[in-house]
């Protein structure tokens, strides 16, 4: 999705696009939200993988390696984008403060992303 902004008006105008306006912002997120909604069960299935590659036997994986792994394995996120999204998600921009040292899939869906569990009836 961040390629398709970046590169929305690099044809017309030979520069890649840094900001969208509401309208073009909706419309992405329209076209690329999941048709169903992401739950814990999403997150841990992701966080089994990381543990995986971690060889974590106790179903945490330590603050710099989960970091480690968000800056350098798929979505391109530097340091200061990390900063920012802990900045919007937690209220905190340092991340040694706003993460723990050993960070499991249920404290990284609730307390960093704020997922509640959801009824599966109710969707």
């Amino acid at each position: 999705m961040v390629d398709e902004v970046k590169n929305s008006q690099l044809a017309k105008e030979g520069i890649p696009t840094t900001h969208v306006s509401l309208d073009e912002f909706i419309k992405l997120f329209v076209n690329h939200r999941p048709v169903y909604g992401i739950g814990k069960n999403n997150i841990q299935e992701a966080f089994n993988s990381l543990l995986e590659a971690a060889k974590s036997t106790n179903g945490s994986i330590m603050r710099e390696e989960l970091l480690n792994y968000l800056e350098k394995e798929g979505e391109d996120m530097r340091v200061q984008d990390l900063e920012q999204a802990m900045l919007h998600l937690m209220g905190e921009q340092d991340l040694r403060k706003a993460l723990l040292e050993s960070i499991t899939a249920d404290y990284f869906a609730e307390s960093i992303l704020g997922f509640e569990e959801v009824d599966e009836t109710e969707l």
